[in-house]
């Protein structure tokens, strides 16, 4: 059976039902209030005890990124443990902050637009959105130790090489980059199968088999979404700074243009997440009908729906 029409899919059914929109909305930036009310006074905090040299002052203004790699390195190294323990503790909390509300945000969504798969479960929910969280981080701290020991490489020569740092860091950087948006997607489309009597495990399994069975579906939403999110971006780069010019004169009205823009942006962009995510689900209920349709012509009776091998 066609799939009809999974782009307008998503957005049709975020339009029809705003309150989705509003609890995407509401954990999204939820999160992001209580992080940053929370990093951003630890971060004040935190970077008094740091030395600051004259070099790594001249480094940070040098615009140049093997010198600012550098002089990182040099703070990291002479920064207390005691500054380094809590900096990781906050960021644990941060981290289970996102994976409680994400999880619930989903399965609110979730169960509001696809009732007929309730309950949906928690357990595999948290589990695989913890798996994100853990994989985001290993991503993040693998992406920063490459270019910590390719700019300590670099620099034990006694003319750094700016070309071998530039080329290994940045290659070593996209790699690793793309090895987590992959699985990363994965994951984000397991949340869909976490409903009653799934796994965290078999809802991947799930997942990568659904995928295997619409895999030309499923590039064209992600690519069309990825174009679309990147009009948006362009589009709000060019309205925060065209009316910068009238605005120069009054600090206040650019501030708050400038934040109306932003609010904005990430409105649309929440949009836009949803979105994709409900198209990728309308694909999903095409291939459930299909194993059904399939399962009835073979039996002659009717099959309730079972999970993809």
């Amino acid at each position: 059976m066609a799939v009809p029409n999974p782009i307008s899919a998503g957005p049709k059914a975020v339009l029809r039902d705003p309150v989705i929109l509003l609890l995407e909305l509401l954990w999204r930036w939820a999160f992001g209030g209580v992080a940053f009310l929370v990093l951003f006074p630890t971060a004040l905090g935190l970077m008094g005890p740091i030395e600051l040299t004259k070099a790594d002052s001249t480094a940070l203004s040098s615009r140049d990124a093997l010198q600012i790699t550098l002089a990182f390195r040099h703070m990291l190294a002479t920064t207390p443990a005691r500054s380094m323990a809590i900096a990781t503790l906050v960021l644990f909390i941060v981290t289970l902050l996102w994976i409680s509300l994400s999880s619930a945000g989903r399965i609110l969504i979730l169960s509001r637009v696809a009732p007929e798969k309730r309950p949906f479960r928690l357990r595999s929910m948290l589990i695989v959105q913890t798996w994100r969280a853990m994989l985001s981080w290993l991503a993040l701290v693998g992406m920063g130790t490459t270019i910590s020991v390719v700019a300590g490489i670099s620099a034990k020569t006694g003319d750094p090489d700016p070309y071998f740092f530039y080329l290994v860091a940045t290659c070593s950087v996209i790699l690793l980059a793309a090895f987590w948006s992959a699985i990363n997607w994965y994951l984000s489309l397991a949340t869909i199968f976490c409903y009653a009597g799934t796994h965290a495990r078999g809802a991947v399994r799930e997942t990568i088999g659904w995928v295997n069975l619409r895999g030309a579906d499923m590039a064209g939403i992600s690519v069309l979404f990825v174009l679309f999110r990147g009009i948006l971006a362009a589009a709000a780069f060019v309205f925060l700074f065209l009316p910068s010019a009238k605005l120069g004169s009054s600090p206040k009205a650019a501030f708050a243009w400038a934040f109306l823009m932003v609010f904005v942006y990430f409105a649309l962009s929440d949009f836009l997440n949803i979105s994709r995510l409900l198209s990728y689900m309308s694909v999903e209920d095409a291939v459930a009908e299909e194993i059904a349709q399939a399962a009835l012509g073979a039996s002659g009776k009717p099959n309730p729906r079972r999970p993809l091998p």
